[in-house]
């Protein structure tokens, strides 16, 4: 006990990027350790946090601040990140759609990512199941059991030291609006953005499935100029891409792949069609300048939502490399999209 809460302390003195927090009272929710802060030196509240670790060895962090802002936080002893580093993430609750978000190193052990004051997001987290955390082609698991108290439990927290304004429409606390007036977190983000959150998800998942080791996905800042997608990944031998077309359709894609593929190429083009019974389209295109071959497999999936994703891997010059990926990425896509629930 006095080792977590040790711990615990140590954590929650940064998770609101306060490195000289200190604690006035520690209370336990189920197996989280939670807290209330304030500022070095005073007693000036600050914020209130809990925190939970996993058998990863990654803890992770609630952090409630006086005006009721709010983050997640997670920190390993392992890592050693650069301090001030920002990377981008999405965060998948059970079955409803992904959410990004950018966390920043506040210490080489540590990120902290600041959430919407939104009803309908704080609400995920604390109804949700499991959450998986995707970032710099890495995928992260929690179980979410207790955030249904640790979050109320922060609120009570953080109320008890912070007299709450009278409701507006700029409430000070945004999580005392009726449920019923929740608008959708879709509406702050644009529909790039969105794309790219469940273009993410969903690749990570795939991969994973397929059972592709090693593989890098880019963040947006550094996604290839002359590559055009939602994602892009690859690994030592392969290039891949992920898109959603929510205004595409399935019965025309053949043809505009092979159509806007047979332009691009400047030598020897060939192309065709790969049947399936599973209600996806295949189709491949190869190119051949100067003795050099690209070759690119697309899978066409439907989207349930409307439109369809799709899937493409390429090489260049190892054929039976992006053929051997294409044929797991199909399989995984099986499993993925179109088990029960997707």
């Amino acid at each position: 006990m006095k080792r977590a809460l040790t711990l615990f302390g140590a954590v929650c003195a940064i998770c609101v990027g306060s490195a000289s927090a200190e604690p006035l009272r520690n209370f336990k929710i189920g197996d989280w350790f939670a807290g209330s802060y304030s500022f070095s030196g005073t007693n000036q509240f600050s914020h209130c946090a809990a925190v939970g670790t996993y058998r990863s060895g990654i803890t992770m962090i609630f952090a409630i601040d006086k005006k009721f802002a709010w983050s997640v936080g997670f920190a390993n002893d392992q890592w050693r990140l650069n301090q001030g580093a920002k990377y981008d993430v999405v965060f998948k609750i059970d079955d409803y759609p992904p959410l990004t978000g950018t966390a920043t190193a506040i210490s080489t052990t540590q990120v902290s990512v600041p959430m919407a004051d939104n009803v309908q997001l704080f609400s995920l987290f604390r109804r949700g199941q499991e959450l998986k955390v995707y970032s710099a082609g890495q995928t992260f698991v929690f179980n979410l059991t207790n955030t249904g108290k640790v979050l109320p439990a922060l609120l009570n927290c953080v109320n008890s030291y912070v007299t709450p304004a009278p409701m507006t429409s700029a409430s000070i606390n945004p999580f005392d609006i009726n449920p019923r007036t929740e608008t959708s977190t879709a509406n702050k983000t644009n529909k790039e953005g969105n794309n790219r959150a469940e273009a993410t998800a969903l690749v990570a998942n795939v991969l994973a499935q397929a059972g592709l080791t090693n593989f890098y996905v880019f963040p947006p800042n550094e996604m290839p100029s002359e590559i055009k997608a939602d994602v892009i990944w690859k690994t030592s031998n392969v290039v891949g891409t992920f898109t959603v077309a929510p205004s595409s359709k399935l019965d025309e894609l053949t043809a505009a792949l092979i159509g806007s593929d047979v332009q691009d190429c400047k030598g020897k083009f060939v192309s065709g069609s790969i049947p399936d019974e599973t209600g996806v389209v295949r189709v491949f295109t190869a190119c051949e300048k100067d003795k050099k071959a690209t070759t690119i497999y697309y899978l066409g999936v439907p989207r349930k939502a409307g439109g369809l994703y799709l899937m493409a891997t390429m090489d260049f010059g190892e054929e039976q490399a992006a053929r051997k990926a294409d044929e797991s990425i199909r399989s995984a896509v099986q499993q993925v999209l179109f088990r029960p629930g997707q």
